[in-house]
Order: structure tokens, then C-alpha cells, then sequence
């Protein structure tokens, strides 16, 4: 079983606020974001990112849930045990959450979390026509670019301006990826504005 204490950073409240003091934070938002999304996108081989996942603890990450359908929540510091000669079982274990009161131990299947769910990728909206959308029926009426193609994992590096925006949202819509999503939207054009 993998040993995760739970309780806040010491002097901290919750890990939302352990996490915007990291030197990290500043970096990233600044002029780091696109490294950041980069070290994880769908070129990047299952195991090389798993290292990475296991390396970023000052990351938090936004992953798809296996329940509900469009449910999305937030992870940080995965660990593993095993995966070496003397233990081959690899186990999982990471914190859910970053709000005081909502953090707790889960053990993700970092399998389906790695999983490149369309290998070739899928057309999307352009960015310039979901940086306009404002809204859950703006987001389903956009058109698909016949040019932009988008290849997804089943998890995101979440950039420390967005993690309260975002830790926000998950609980004020239950998870819903498209509320989220709308939610993202519109910070993300604050913050470059």
C-alpha cells in the first residue's frame, strides 16, 4: 500500500495555497507554460511521462475520470512502489484535490491515465473560436477546424494561475468538463489580457 499523508504542507491550509508559494509558480506562469505542456503532450512515450509525472511534484495535473462520463478532478505528487527487481508490481498511489477540506489518498490507474486515447488525434475548434466561447452552448455549436488537430491523454499539467480557478470550478460543477472548460476559458483570457 502506498504510504501519502494527506494533511496540508506544514504552515499551509491547504496544498491550493502550498502550491501558489512554490518558486516554480512564478517561472511557469511567466514564460514556462508552454514547456510545461510540452514535457507531457502525445509525442512524449508512455514511460518518459510517467518519470515526468512521478518527477513534477510541484505540478498539479487535471485527469479525466473513469466516473461520470465528462468528469474531470485534479492530482498531485504521484508516487510508486515497486516496479524493480526485488518488487516488479507497480502501485500508485496520489493526492486528489487541493482544497483544505477535499484532498485525499487515491491510487489512480496510471495506465488509463497514460492511455493516448486517439492515437492519430482528432480536428478540433480552432483556438481563436474557443477563446470566443463564453458559454456550454458556444462550446458545443463551434465549428471543427478542418486544420487543427489535437492529440489528448487522458491528463493535463494544469499551470499554477489556473489551479484555484479550476479547483473552483470542480467543485461548483461537480466536474463537468465543459462548465470547467468554459471556466478555463475565460481566466485564461484575463490572465494573457
Amino acid at each position: 500500500m502506498i504510504n501519502l499523508t494527506v494533511t496540508t504542507p506544514t504552515n499551509f491550509p491547504s496544498w491550493k495555497a502550498w502550491f501558489n508559494t512554490r518558486p516554480s509558480t512564478k517561472m511557469i506562469n511567466d514564460n514556462a507554460k508552454a514547456r510545461l505542456f510540452s514535457a507531457f503532450n502525445h509525442s512524449v512515450e508512455k514511460e518518459a511521462c510517467k518519470r515526468a509525472l512521478l518527477d513534477h511534484d510541484q505540478t498539479v495535473f487535471l485527469f479525466k475520470q473513469n466516473m461520470g462520463g465528462n468528469r474531470l478532478n485534479m492530482l498531485h505528487h504521484l508516487k510508486q512502489i515497486g516496479g524493480n527487481v526485488y518488487d516488479p508490481e507497480e502501485q500508485f498511489g496520489a493526492i486528489q484535490e487541493v482544497g483544505e477540506d477535499t484532498s485525499c489518498v487515491i491510487t489512480p490507474d496510471v495506465n488509463a491515465i497514460l492511455e493516448l486515447p486517439m492515437i492519430e488525434g482528432e480536428f478540433v475548434p480552432s483556438n481563436a473560436n474557443i477563446y470566443g466561447a463564453k458559454s456550454v452552448d458556444d462550446i458545443n455549436s463551434l465549428p471543427i477546424s478542418t486544420v487543427t488537430k489535437y492529440h489528448r491523454r487522458n491528463f493535463i499539467p494544469i499551470p499554477p494561475f489556473l489551479i484555484n480557478p479550476i479547483d473552483k470550478a470542480i467543485e461548483d460543477f461537480n466536474g463537468d468538463g465543459t462548465k470547467i472548460l468554459i471556466k478555463v476559458i475565460a481566466e485564461i483570457n484575463d490572465f494573457e489580457n
